[in-house]
């Protein structure tokens, strides 16, 4: 298979960030299982209309608890600069949402592509300081965000911690 044709940030968006969805969506139930935790989740079917695209529950089998989160995610080649994002206002004021950046990059050893997935995510205080708008949308800057690019283990601290 080619990876690099299937994640091409030129075409076919909504496929490759489907695509992108499931590997985080793998990655981060590994990173939970390792914390005895467990991940159920629900793939928004509105569009968008809600401001996100994944709705997370995090079950935590020693202290018999869950925790939910709402996800918006963008997705980056590891190669673009891109450092701007729109999303729903309606995920600033919420303490349980997040948007998720998602850095890609497809790399090949030994002749064997995998899809190499990196994070940020947005600071809070940082986000506290727009004001929402009419559209119900807003564009966020980087700078809106954690300075570096996490791995799936921090950032399954930081969702569920």
């Amino acid at each position: 298979m080619n990876l690099k044709k299937v994640l091409d940030f030129n075409h076919e968006s909504t496929y490759r960030a489907n695509v992108i969805n499931q590997i985080f969506i793998a990655k981060l139930m590994i990173a939970l299982g390792a914390e005895g935790k467990k991940l159920d989740y629900l793939l928004s079917q509105s569009g968008d209309s809600f401001g996100y695209d994944l709705v997370i529950t995090s079950f935590d089998t020693t202290q018999k608890s869950m925790t939910t989160r709402y996800l918006q995610m963008k997705t980056k080649d590891k190669k673009n600069n891109t450092d701007t994002w729109e999303v729903h206002t309606s995920l600033i004021d919420d303490p349980n949402s997040f948007l998720i950046v998602v850095e890609v990059e497809v790399v090949t050893n030994n002749n064997k592509e995998d899809v190499l997935l990196r994070y940020k995510y947005w600071d809070k205080n940082k986000m506290k300081k727009l004001q929402k708008s009419d559209t119900g949308r807003k564009r966020i800057k980087a700078h809106h965000l954690i300075a570096e690019y996490i791995e799936i283990e921090q950032l399954a601290k930081e969702l569920f911690s």
